[in-house]
């Protein structure tokens, strides 16, 4: 019996650690599989414009980026009018690049997949095991994985405001083997993509995450005083 409530426990606390992972990933997902977000980065930071791409091209670029990264090919190859001239989009650097991007892409979708998978075996788990109880378990244990969702987003956000780009940085110096993310002379990647395109895209999955966790989280709480009431009567 000592045993059981050691592992119910140790269920609660890996959704609880599961969760965050689970919002995080699943907005990450969804931002970067947008046309509508690439769309919105163009037209705010001027990219017509700066980059010289025709407005024609620019609109497939912002449909055909979400679809490589949701296909099986290695390299995004994608021909453009810039300045007049029809050339390749991407130098062999870049590609080498949004390669990476992909495989990172790739992984944030198997951390999804992995803990939503985990959270669903959770819930019917414990309501196949304790019945009228499981639903007070589950509750819970949403509640305080909303709680850590919470505050990991809330030091996240402190760390963005102290310095985007030190944060920045880091993700790059962290999840890159490579130096392929660094700009160099011709490269058109920080004219698509300037650094306040992913301060936003950045904000969006904060934002997106914070209200999904508060919503759970509210539920989980109210759920929790009506079983609480309907019990005690």
């Amino acid at each position: 019996m000592a045993l059981m409530k050691h592992l119910l426990m140790l269920s609660r606390l890996l959704v609880a650690l599961c969760l965050p992972v689970l919002l995080l990933s699943s907005n990450i997902r969804w931002t970067a599989g947008s046309p509508a977000l690439y769309r919105y980065g163009f037209e705010r930071y001027g990219v017509a414009e700066a980059s010289g791409i025709d407005a024609a091209d620019l609109a497939r670029v912002t449909e055909g980026l979400p679809e490589y990264f949701s296909s099986d090919e290695d390299y995004w190859r994608i021909t453009v009018i810039r300045y007049g001239q029809q050339t390749q989009l991407l130098s062999d650097r870049e590609a080498e690049h949004f390669r990476d991007v992909k495989a990172l892409i790739r992984l944030d979708r198997w951390l999804q997949v992995a803990t939503l998978a985990y959270v669903v075996a959770f819930v019917i788990g414990v309501l196949l095991w304790k019945r009228r109880d499981g639903w007070r378990q589950v509750a819970g244990a949403l509640r305080w994985g909303s709680a850590v969702t919470l505050g990991l987003m809330a030091l996240l956000g402190l760390a963005m405001l102290a310095g985007f780009e030190r944060v920045f940085l880091g993700f790059h110096l962290a999840f890159f083997s490579n130096d392929l993310w660094l700009a160099q002379p011709g490269d058109i990647m920080t004219t698509l993509f300037p650094g306040g395109f992913f301060r936003d895209a950045a904000a969006f999955v904060a934002v997106a995450t914070v209200l999904e966790a508060l919503v759970l989280g509210g539920g989980s709480w109210l759920a929790l005083r009506a079983m609480s009431r309907r019990w005690s009567s």
